[in-house]
């Protein structure tokens, strides 16, 4: 719920700022905002890349469901 309602605090927020904001800070900050979640997702694919699947054949083998039969 905590979670639910920091979403709506920061959102209105950041209502709040781009209305006062000029369009060429709005457009800076969306850029800005872009550049930060393409690196991100291109460090997250790097990661993936890099570390590749795992490697279950180490792993002990554990039963489908736990219970009775």
């Amino acid at each position: 719920a905590a979670s639910v309602v920091w979403c709506f605090v920061c959102a209105a927020l950041v209502d709040r700022l781009f209305r006062r904001a000029s369009t060429g800070w709005a457009r800076f900050t969306y850029r800005l905002c872009a550049a930060a979640l393409l690196a991100l997702a291109l460090g997250s694919l790097r990661e993936l890349w890099r570390t590749g699947p795992p490697d279950n054949s180490k792993a002990s083998p554990r039963p489908a469901a736990i219970g009775r039969p």
